[in-house]
């Protein structure tokens, strides 16, 4: 029962107000808390009904994790802009753009992606609360399927608003393969011409390249 208790103390005043739909006739922590504990530890209870008991903590569980990353932001970047398949996915099968973007290394939050061959494991309670300094570590790692994609992050728990990177200078314009003069001419109206710009093209043995 401790993680009981300690998720129920970590919870912020929204999340519990969220909690308190799922447990209508409990009008505090200790109240839903003391439901968990009398049902859970008597020796009386059903199994059937410590099943059910768990299945209401499970639910209650996922459905303030779905709140929280609801509200996260996540900026990715990668190291490699010569990346074949990342140009497919992310810039329009090559139509698209790629700025190279130099970023203070004491950023907040900027941080390598890891990439594992198993899921990273949390305490419950430890991932429910930002103070725990856990919850955003969910968001550094991927599986390693995805490590071609040499990627870095920056997570804030606000997400859905433009947010400035404090000391970020675009040095480098790269246009895909594939770009059009429209879309040449639109970037150079947003950013001018101070910006130097590079044409990525593809050699024969599928490496992309752009001339030095």
């Amino acid at each position: 029962m401790n993680d009981i208790e300690l998720i129920l103390q970590d919870m912020e005043s929204d999340e519990f107000e969220l909690v308190l739909q799922k447990f209508p006739n409990c009008n505090s922590k200790h109240e839903i808390y003391n439901f968990f504990e009398v049902i859970v530890s008597s020796t009386q209870t059903p199994n059937g009904t410590k099943d059910i008991a768990m299945w209401y903590l499970q639910d209650m569980v996922t459905k303030l994790m779905e709140v929280k990353v609801a509200n996260i932001g996540v900026l990715s970047f990668s190291t490699n802009p010569l990346n074949i398949i990342m140009w497919a996915q992310y810039a329009g099968n090559h139509n698209g753009i790629c700025l190279e973007i130099d970023i203070p290394e004491e950023s907040k939050s900027l941080k390598e992606v890891q990439y594992t061959e198993q899921q990273p494991e949390f305490v419950v309670h430890e991932i429910m609360n930002e103070k725990h300094g856990r919850f955003l570590d969910l968001f550094y790692t991927k599986s390693m399927h995805w490590q071609h994609e040499s990627e870095w992050r920056m997570v804030t728990r606000q997400g859905n608003e433009a947010k400035q990177i404090p000391g970020a200078v675009i040095k480098k314009i790269i246009y895909g393969i594939n770009v059009s003069n429209e879309t040449k001419g639109k970037v150079s109206e947003l950013v001018g011409r101070e910006i130097p710009s590079k044409q990525i093209k593809m050699k024969q043995i599928y490496v992309l390249h752009w001339d030095t």
